[in-house]
Formats: structure tokens, C-alpha cells, sequence
């Protein structure tokens, strides 16, 4: 069944109250319904009996013509199910695609809304109309959008050219983008101005996409909110839709966040005001198309000056802020890794200037390890931080992973479902599209929002180095682990030795005053590489571990998300199905694991099904 929160939150704001377009309401109400008025037949497809449907309607052909007191076909309910075969029997028996039900649905707008692909690409093949309106104005593309059914949406722009689905509006003139909006769909948005739609567009109330997106804010019960809000107002300012202009009520859309009381997503939209030189007072960005006179244009003019000079001197203080702010984010963004250049300085200084000819006299094998690993450690960082962790470039328009997924989209066979294959072999789905470079990313590939890029075979973002880990720097990554984490233990016992050498000491407490006194510098990198030496170890550890397990450091946490580690089992003698885990990256055992790693460099390859059973055995 169908949100009732979801339909109930869209009826209060965009003030319908039999909105088709946000739900076939009849169609999941099958509770309201009054069984006993219903023809058998068609209690059976809404509990999903379609085989024995088949059976009563093979005895009675006539009653394929049936539809119940709303309207609605046997199609209508086959689509809505997804059951191919019974879609398929229908239309064989005279059932008319684009059958419509009393509120103008048809069923090929109800498998849109369940996503059902199969069932899409048959009535397609029946030549449904996939850009026919309902009695509130809705099409199968808006449908698609308030459902966030994503591979649809890339079938339907596969069958008819974008501008048609795209600049088609329901009754209140709400657009697929401005339905994307209100449902807070970052991804639609991104495929949507791939497809270059308009983002500056007004509905009927004279709402532009940003209006919708701040007033959906509303809805949400409890007053929680998401990054998600606001990477899509950020989204819709970038794509320069002007947050001064007023709907029919005079409202700007900060108006509105300040009359909903949303505190929250009103400071959130005062700070991306300024970042996109906006004055949330009033002031127009530089060079504004429309008109609009803030409190300040006043002040500029009874001074004396113009206001175009106003709005330059205005542009060039927030482009200073702006370079400040970006030198702040960067020192922030570098403190780590100037941190450990830092403090393998003093370290060198503290061992070159105080230890090391007692070092050598004390320990020569532990005082070799340190003098080598240093310039090694050293190497081994900046070589890591310098070579590409695998970045994928981002995909050239119309020769991108959109178009390679909506080709498998329309040409795969019916009973295929979502789970394609390309020439390569690789699985694809809307999940391995990246919608901000729009590559089809491999099962290993994942954005990383800190390096702007796909990277393959990506592990974690490393704050110590501030950078990606991947396929192209994973390798060195773990040889600058192992051997920082040997240098500080080598570096620690010297120092601990040392520091029993030089001190006299009758008690251990007379010991730590004498050294805290007459040794500050060597008493603060004893603290600072216990303190660390632990953490660098445990990370190489448990690096080590993940390898010979075949698994990265973000699978390991994200896990559950990704459906290719998961398998059904069960449900065949009528007991529950459960998920187990299934790693399809694993090459049988530790030994396997670490070659593919160090040597064969294969870790991104999915076993096929067979490889995965004899891998088992």
C-alpha cells in the first residue's frame, strides 16, 4: 500500500484534496473497499491470485471487460502488481493499453509507480501512452519522480524525446521538477538537468522549484531535517534559480521557511544566500535579470551612490569572504598531515641534535631501523598523497553511463527486470550511476565527495594524508603504515632507553621530575608517540585483516547498503527468506586474497555464481 503520510503531507501544502497525481488513491485502497460489492475475480488479483484469476477468466472470457466500482480494469491491477503474465494475458484478450479508470489513470500509470520494468517495457510494447494525464494532470514522468522510480524515468526518456515529458505540467502547473523538489530527490534533480530542464519554471500559485523545495520542509513531522535538504537548495541556486522572485502570495522562499517557523532550514538558506552573493535582506545577486530594492539599495542611494556600484563593491567583499572562507577550509582541511610533518621534524631534530650517538651506543639495530625509516616514511607519504587513488574522469553528455543504462534499460528482455548486464558483463542498475560525473561505476567504485571523483576500488578518505585511498595508492598506503608504525616503536624505545641512561634516579618519581626538568622536549615526543604509535599499528593491523578477507574499510561499514553482498535463501518449504552474507570478491582464503592484492590486482572482479559455488565448496 501507498503512504498515507505521504499523500497526506503533499495534499496540505499543495492544497489538493483528490490529487491523483501524487497517488492512485484508488488503487492501493483496497481496504476501503467493500468486498462483498467487488466481482470475485477481482479479489483474487488484488490478493495476487493471478493464477487462479486466470482460471474463472479462461471459463468466462466476458469478464475481462469487468471493472470495479472505481473504474479500474484487471489491467490496471496486473500492472499495479507487476505480474507480467497476467498483463501479457490480458492485453491478448482485448483489454485496451491506456484503459481508463474514473480518475483518468491508466495502468501503465500504476506500474509506473511501483516500478515495475518488465511490466513497463509490455504495455510500452501495446503502445500505452507514456504521456498521457490523469484527471489531475499527472503523467507517468511526474508519477516517476514522486516515486523516486529512477530506471523508469530513464526508460521513458529513452522512448520519447525529454522536452516532451519534461515541460509537460499537471493541474497546478507543478512540473517533474518541481515535484523533484518538493520530494527532496537530489538524483532526479541531477538527471534532470542533465536533460536540461528548467529549474526557473513557476506552477500556477507562481512557485518555482525552490519555493516547492522550502515549503516541503514543512512536512516533515518532528522537525527533522537531512543534508539532503540542503544539497538540494544548494542544487537549484547553482543552477541560478532566483531565490528573490515572489510567488502569488508575495513570498520569496525564505519568506516562506520564516513563516513555516523552520528555523533550521532558514538559517541553512541565509548562509547559501551569501555564498551565492544573494543579501537576504533584500539586495538583488550582481547583474539580476528581475527587479528587487532591498533596505540597503535605499541607504546606497540616499548616500549618494548608484546602485550598480553598490552591488560591485558588494560582489567584490563577498568574493574576499569567499577566498578567506576557501584558506580557512584548506588550513583546516591540511592540519593533519602538517601535524605528522611536524612531528616527524622534531623527532628528527630531538634523535640528530640529543640521542644519537648514545642511541648507538645503547641500541645500534633499533638506532639503523629509526635512521632508515624516516626517510622512508617520508617517501612512502608524500608518494602516496601524490599518486592517483584510481580517479574515474567524469562521462562526456551523451556518452555517459546515462546513455549506456537507458540502452540496457530498452533493450533488455522481458523478465530481466532492473538486473542487466553490459557487453562486459558488469550488473548494472540506477545505483551504479554516479549522478554528479554520471559514469556507471563499478561495484568497488564509489564518489568521493572530498576528491570531487569516482574512485575505483575506493577504501576510505584518509584525514592523516588528506587523501582518497584506492586502487591506484592502496598499496603504498599500507607500506607507509607498517613502516611509520616500526619507526615510532624503534623511535620510542630509544628514547625510553635513553631516558633511563641519562637520568639518576633513586625512585621512579624522582626519575619523571629530573627528566620533565632537564628534558621537555624528549619528555613531550615519548607522550606524543605513545600516543600515536598504538593507532598507526592498529590501522595497519587492521588493514592487513580486510586484505586477507578481501573486504575495503567502506564495504566493512556501508555494508548493509550494498545489495551484491547480500543473498536470498529460504521461503521454498514456507519458511521466512533471509538474507545471509556473501562476499562475491572473496578468491577462496587469506593466501588468495593477499596475491590478488599485491599482485594479480583483480580485488574489483565479482565472482560469477558458479565461481562463488566452487569457491564454497
Amino acid at each position: 500500500m501507498l503512504e498515507e503520510q505521504q499523500v497526506e503531507n503533499a495534499r496540505k501544502h499543495f492544497g489538493r484534496e483528490d490529487d491523483a497525481s501524487i497517488a492512485p488513491a484508488q488503487a492501493p485502497g483496497v481496504e476501503s473497499m467493500e468486498e462483498p460489492r467487488v466481482p470475485e475475480v477481482f479479489t483474487l488479483v488484488r490478493e495476487g491470485s493471478f493464477q487462479q484469476a486466470i482460471k474463472i477468466l479462461e471459463a468466462s472470457p466476458e469478464k475481462w471487460a469487468d471493472k470495479d466500482e472505481e473504474g479500474h480494469s484487471l489491467l490496471h491491477w496486473g500492472a499495479l502488481a507487476g505480474d507480467v503474465e497476467f498483463v501479457q494475458t490480458a492485453l491478448a484478450a482485448g483489454i485496451p493499453s491506456d484503459v481508463r479508470s474514473t480518475n483518468g489513470q491508466t495502468p501503465f500509470m500504476w506500474t509506473v509507480i511501483r516500478g515495475h520494468i518488465d511490466t513497463a517495457r509490455v504495455l510500452l510494447k501495446a503502445d500505452a501512452d507514456p504521456r498521457a494525464q490523469d484527471s489531475l494532470g499527472a503523467t507517468p514522468m511526474i508519477l516517476a519522480v514522486q516515486y523516486r522510480q529512477h530506471s523508469i524515468l530513464l526508460l521513458l526518456m529513452v522512448r520519447v524525446p525529454p522536452a516532451q515529458l519534461l515541460n509537460v505540467a499537471d493541474g497546478k502547473g507543478c512540473t517533474p521538477v518541481h515535484w523533484a523538489s518538493y520530494k527532496g530527490d537530489i538524483a532526479t534533480l541531477r538527471l534532470l538537468g542533465y536533460f536540461e530542464a528548467n529549474f526557473s519554471t513557476k506552477d500556477n500559485e507562481g512557485m518555482t522549484p525552490l519555493h516547492r523545495s522550502v515549503q516541503a520542509r514543512a512536512a516533515k513531522r518532528g522537525g527533522g531535517h537531512s543534508e539532503g535538504d540542503r544539497q538540494v537548495m544548494e542544487f537549484l541556486l547553482e543552477r541560478e534559480v532566483n531565490p528573490m522572485l515572489r510567488d502569488n502570495e508575495g513570498r520569496t522562499c525564505l519568506t516562506i521557511a520564516e513563516d513555516n517557523k523552520d528555523l533550521h532550514i532558514a538559517y541553512v538558506l541565509r548562509k547559501l544566500l551569501v555564498k551565492n552573493g544573494y543579501d537576504p535582506a533584500g539586495l538583488e545577486k550582481a547583474n539580476p535579470d528581475a527587479v528587487a530594492i532591498g533596505v540597503s539599495d535605499v541607504k546606497d542611494i540616499e548616500a549618494g551612490e548608484s546602485s550598480k556600484s553598490s552591488r560591485t563593491k558588494k560582489a567584490k567583499e563577498q568574493k574576499e569572504k569567499d577566498f578567506l572562507n576557501e584558506m580557512r577550509g584548506k588550513a583546516i582541511q591540511f592540519m593533519a598531515p602538517t601535524f605528522w610533518l611536524v612531528s616527524v621534524s622534531l623527532a628528527a631534530f630531538l634523535y640528530l641534535t640529543d640521542m644519537r650517538s648514545t642511541s648507538w651506543e645503547l641500541s645500534p639495530v633499533f638506532s639503523l631501523a629509526f635512521e632508515l625509516g624516516v626517510p622512508l616514511s617520508l617517501a612512502l607519504f608524500f608518494y602516496t598523497c601524490l599518486t592517483d587513488p584510481g580517479k574515474v574522469p567524469p562521462a562526456i553528455k551523451s556518452k555517459s553511463g546515462v546513455e549506456e543504462l537507458m540502452r540496457a534499460l530498452d533493450s533488455a528482455a522481458v523478465g530481466s527486470g532492473d538486473k542487466l548486464v553490459d557487453s562486459a558483463g558488469r550488473r548494472l542498475s540506477f545505483n551504479r550511476l554516479c549522478t554528479t560525473t554520471f559514469v556507471l561505476k563499478g561495484l568497488r567504485t564509489k564518489y568521493c565527495t572530498q576528491t570531487g571523483a569516482c574512485v575505483e576500488e575506493f577504501d576510505h578518505f584518509c584525514g592523516w594524508l588528506n587523501v582518497a585511498i584506492g586502487k591506484g595508492n592502496h598499496r603504498p598506503f599500507i607500506g607507509l603504515a607498517f613502516v611509520e608504525a616500526c619507526t615510532q616503536a624503534c623511535h620510542l624505545y630509544l628514547m625510553i632507553q635513553i631516558s633511563f641512561h641519562v637520568v639518576v634516579y633513586e625512585r621512579i618519581g624522582q626519575w619523571l621530575s629530573s627528566l620533565l626538568i632537564s628534558y621537555p622536549l624528549l619528555c613531550m615526543m615519548i607522550f606524543l608517540q605513545g600516543l600515536t604509535a598504538p593507532g598507526v599499528f592498529l590501522l595497519m593491523v587492521n588493514h592487513l585483516r580486510l586484505i586477507m578477507i578481501n573486504m575495503t574499510t567502506n564495504e566493512v561499514m556501508n555494508c548493509q547498503r550494498y545489495d551484491h553482498f547480500w543473498e536470498e535463501t529460504g521461503g521454498d518449504d514456507g519458511g521466512p527468506k533471509r538474507k545471509i552474507f556473501v562476499n562475491p570478491f572473496d578468491k577462496g582464503g587469506g593466501v588468495s586474497n593477499c596475491l590478488d592484492f599485491w599482485w594479480t590486482r583483480r580485488r574489483g572482479e565479482e565472482l560469477t555464481q558458479v565461481q562463488i559455488s566452487e569457491r564454497d565448496r
